[in-house]
């Protein structure tokens, strides 16, 4: 019931996707992902001594903040610019509305947001799994796409956005974890 504790079950959850994205996509993919969220870690902790607030990195949501921007983002995006991504989510969006929980809108999302305008081209382009061909075009404007690949990733598309297969299994273990129930008010 603890923030800490819902976090290690998001992590959890996210886990499949982030291994599935490490292994269609590589060792720059698990850099993306390892500087997404050390960054957003040592934001926030640099970012609450600043501000002289409440120590907040043990509840773990920064973690998740840098995990969730990492799967949203391509897997050739230089890393600088995926720095940039988590202080936008950090800094301006988590630290600068109040912290967890009152921030006007989901940090990494507004990360990506921010970097689809400032990164256009870079935040566009996609490689193929196992091929190493370059895309700009997603699957759904291609067509070319099976249900197949979709479910288990075979596409371009971002870092942990395609493997339909593993974001469902960890959207089954969020449901049997109780952290997203019908009954439940808010996480």
């Amino acid at each position: 019931s603890s923030v800490s504790g819902m976090m290690l079950c998001v992590i959890a959850a996210l886990l499949p996707a982030v291994i599935a994205g490490v292994l269609y996509y590589g060792k720059n993919a698990a850099l993306i992902l390892l500087t997404t969220v050390g960054s957003a870690f040592l934001l926030e902790l640099i970012g609450s001594l600043i501000i002289r607030r409440k120590q907040s990195v043990h509840d773990l949501s920064a973690v998740v903040t840098g995990l969730i921007l990492g799967m949203l983002l391509p897997p050739d995006l230089a890393l600088w610019k995926a720095a940039l991504g988590s202080f936008i989510a950090i800094i301006l969006v988590k630290q600068m509305f109040g912290g967890i929980g009152r921030n006007f809108a989901n940090p990494a999302a507004v990360a990506w947001i921010a970097m689809r305008l400032i990164f256009a081209k870079d935040m566009t382009t996609w490689r193929v799994p196992d091929s190493g061909a370059i895309t700009r075009v997603t699957p759904l404007v291609s067509g070319g796409t099976g249900y197949w690949d979709l479910l288990l990733g075979n596409y371009a598309s971002y870092i942990g956005t395609g493997c339909a297969a593993a974001l469902l299994l960890g959207m089954i273990f969020l449901c049997f974890s109780g952290i997203i129930s019908p009954d439940r008010k808010s996480v």
